[in-house]
């Protein structure tokens, strides 16, 4: 009877060894769960157990039920720094502690005005609490100096102190078709690659390999073989970043998304046929301007693009600019905004489907979105570029009329969607700014 109950003791113990650390991790869990709670997206349902394969997060969307968790799972990327899919859902991007992140926010002009953007980061942050990114202007076509790293660190220390995240955009390519120019722009990241790689800054940034290269149309096999070389160098040369890369056309062809044979897909297939890996954490964005001018238009290239690269699960997308008009000399189709030299952009639809996708195979899924720009895109010689301003003030937020409806989009991107998107209101005239022939010589290629 005793071995009985020397053998009762024993299990009774084993038993309580073993459910109490359980208990302690669950109650833990349960407290990150209530701290995470008050996070972006707090609609967002958590994630459920295990790594979803593409076809699964298609059945559930199709429910309508599942999407990205906010909650923290307690990990660490891989790469110490953003990932894509990272073996849980599927083209989401997540931050350097695995917390979904979709960057939403504006693009700042450092380059031209590095004062008054570090001055202006506060009242930008303060825009909207959804507003968690700026992609950063880099440019030295100019005579702009880049800055050391020691430079390009105490710009980001700025940044990190409004708690954004940066998307580090290199314009000295913008609009070229050579394909030395992305190797070339891999070759200035990797000149940096001490900042880059350091853990101070490198769980902040996102790189922007080349703004909008690719600038001529019908030229997609020239566009893949480029963006190939470009981040095949920067893999090579220990950049394991999240990558963005803009499509062609200046980031508005839409029939690269359905080219099977040069779109994005195959620049995937590409880079991991190189190496196993290099074709990961590769964020493909969007520029939506004039080309985007109705409502069509906007969810079939956002669908297309999904499906090009739905196979992919480390693969990703934004819209990495946007305005509600175009400043242009013509306007494709017709279409006007009351003005002859603004075309329409249908930004109602894009902020819509970017705060929760209505068609395509991820129902219910977010994209990120960032508006051009914060200040200073008018110049006397050109004074059509000033509603491309979401300010007219680098000290406070003096809203033109793009930036009043940008506010609203920021506002919105975490309520969930009750109404059919509305159309954008026609153009009002706000003040001009003082010049800046700098942004008008920029923007003349667009």
């Amino acid at each position: 009877m005793s071995t009985y109950l020397f053998a009762f003791r024993i299990v009774m113990l084993l038993l309580i060894v073993g459910i109490t650390p359980l208990a302690c991790k669950s109650e833990r869990a349960n407290q990150r769960g209530d701290e995470d709670a008050g996070t972006a997206h707090p609609e967002v349902s958590p994630l459920p157990h295990g790594p979803m394969t593409p076809s699964d997060e298609r059945a559930v969307n199709e429910q309508g039920e599942q999407r990205p968790s906010t909650i923290s799972l307690g990990l660490v990327s891989t790469n110490g720094s953003f990932v894509v899919g990272g073996g849980l859902t599927p083209h989401q991007i997540y931050d350097a502690t695995m917390t979904p992140f979709n960057p939403v926010g504006a693009n700042v002009l450092w380059s031209y005005y590095p004062t008054e953007v570090v001055t202006s980061l506060p009242i930008l942050k303060s825009i909207s609490p959804n507003l968690n990114t700026i992609r950063v202007v880099i440019d030295h076509r100019f005579g702009w100096t880049d800055p050391s790293d020691a430079g390009y660190a105490t710009f980001m220390d700025k940044v990190k102190a409004q708690n954004l995240k940066a998307i580090l955009n290199l314009m000295d390519y913008t609009g070229g078709d050579d394909q030395a120019n992305l190797v070339s722009a891999a070759s200035f990241w990797l000149s940096h690659k001490a900042f880059l790689n350091d853990p101070n800054y490198k769980p902040h940034l996102m790189i922007n390999i080349g703004n909008e290269w690719g600038g001529t149309w019908n030229r997609h096999q020239n566009w893949r073989d480029g963006v190939v070389g470009g981040v095949r160098k920067m893999r090579e040369g220990g950049l394991d970043h999240t990558i963005v890369v803009d499509l062609p056309g200046y980031g508005q062809e839409a029939s690269i998304a359905t080219d099977a044979t040069y779109g994005p897909g195959t620049v995937i297939t590409q880079l991991n046929a190189i190496k196993t890996g290099y074709g990961d954490n590769i964020v493909f964005s969007w520029h939506m301007y004039d080309q985007f001018p109705t409502s069509a238009s906007v969810t079939s290239a956002m669908d297309n693009l999904e499906n090009a690269v739905s196979t992919m699960p480390n693969v990703g997308w934004i819209i990495g600019e946007t305005a509600r008009v175009h400043p242009r000399s013509s306007c494709p189709n017709g279409y006007l905004d009351g003005n002859s030299t603004q075309c329409v952009v249908a930004f109602g639809e894009i902020a819509n489907q970017a705060r929760s996708r209505t068609t395509g195979k991820y129902l219910g899924r977010k994209w990120g979105f960032l508006g051009w720009s914060w200040n200073f895109n008018s110049a006397n010689s050109n004074p059509s570029l000033q509603p491309l301003d979401l300010s007219t003030s680098w000290t406070t937020f003096s809203p033109t009329t793009w930036g009043s409806v940008f506010k609203q989009a920021l506002d919105a991107y975490n309520v969930a969607p009750t109404a059919s998107p509305t159309a954008s209101p026609s153009p009002q005239p706000s003040s001009s700014q003082a010049p800046s022939p700098l942004i008008f010589l920029f923007f003349s290629r667009r």
